[in-house]
Parts: structure tokens; sequence; C-alpha cells
């Protein structure tokens, strides 16, 4: 019994049993999909995606980077499909570097960028100035990316989808976001100038 005493005293003395709780997870594709395209639905202007949502989906080449990317295209393809049947498409792509992309998203006439997991800082930043130059929304699985500068990320936190937001990454790429969904998303980065959501 001292012995049991003792053990359970140091699994609750260690940092390990009372640490923060564990950083956020990857959504589901599903969900993933689901709330990407009704958050899109709040988009303005809306003209960019009357056509459908047009994903590529970015990966850095490593196996759960393109697995995430190939996943939750095939996500949004299948339920932008359900939604509005032959409008959407949803690509995942080995990140080609930024003159490639920026003639991957011309020819493709892509209107969303996702960029996987285990991109590196200097892809991540790549990425960002191809979206801006050519008013493409960015969209991310995790919220430190959103935090980096990309327009739209959602995580799973305890167990719940969360949505985020980067206000000024958002106008640099030309998009605003209606008030009815910055209520329901975490806020990142400063708030853009002469702007105060429609």
């Amino acid at each position: 019994m001292a012995v049991l005493l003792v053990a359970a005293s140091l699994a609750l003395a260690t940092p390990s049993a009372w640490a923060a709780p564990p950083p956020a997870a990857l959504a589901p594709p599903d969900a993933f999909a689901e709330l990407l395209l009704a958050a899109i639905g709040y988009a303005r202007p809306a003209r960019r995606f009357a056509g459908g949502v047009k994903l590529l989906a970015l990966h850095s080449g490593g196996l759960s980077s393109r697995s995430l990317a190939n996943d939750l295209a095939a996500a949004v393809r299948t339920r932008h499909d359900a939604l509005r049947p032959g409008t959407g498409q949803a690509t995942p792509r080995l990140f080609p570097g930024p003159d490639a992309l920026r003639a991957l998203i011309a020819e493709g006439g892509y209107n969303c960028v996702l960029l996987s997991t285990d991109l590196s800082t200097g892809q991540h930043e790549q990425i960002q100035q191809v979206t801006r130059e050519l008013k493409v929304l960015s969209v991310a699985v995790e919220a430190d990316a959103v935090r980096g500068g990309v327009s739209l990320g959602i995580t799973l936190e305890e167990r719940r989808l969360r949505l985020y937001v980067n206000r000024r990454a958002a106008q640099e790429e030309g998009v605003t976001f209606h008030l009815a969904l910055l209520r329901h998303a975490t806020l990142t980065g400063e708030e853009p100038k002469g702007l105060g959501g429609s």
C-alpha cells in the first residue's frame, strides 16, 4: 500500500501529469472540408468563389504531409460535389517553388491554397508571397500558420473544431470575411486598416 501511495504521489508530482493540455490536433478531413466550405461562404468578394472552390493542397513531400494533403483534398472535393456537383476541384501537389506555383495557380484557376503540415518556414513565406500577389485565399491546418500569416485555419482543439482568421493576411489576399463568421472565429494578426468586416 505504501508503495502504491508513493507511486501515485510521484505521478502527480511530475510535470507530465499536470502539464498543459496537448497541442491542437488535426481536424478530421470531412469536418475540415465542411467548415472550410462554410467559411468560404462568408468570404467577400463572393464572386471569387462563385464558380466553386478550386483548392490546391500543397505538401512538402514527406509521407505525413503528402497523406494529409491527399486526404483533405479528397474530402473537400467530395463535400463540394455533394453541395454543387461538378463545380469543385481539389488537387494535392508537392510544393514546386514560387515561380512554378504562380504558373500552376494561373493555369489551374485555383482560388484557394492549403498549406499542409511539415512545410518549412521559408516555404510558408514563399507560398504566402504568391497568394498575396495572385489574390488567392490561403488556408492551414495549424493555428501557428495563421498567426504566421496564413488567412484561415481550421484545427481540432479539445475535441472541438476551431476556426482561426488572420484578417490582415486575408485583406492582403483580397478577401474579407462577414462579421457573422468572425464572431465565431479566433482572430489573429493585426486588424486591417479601413475594414470592420461586412
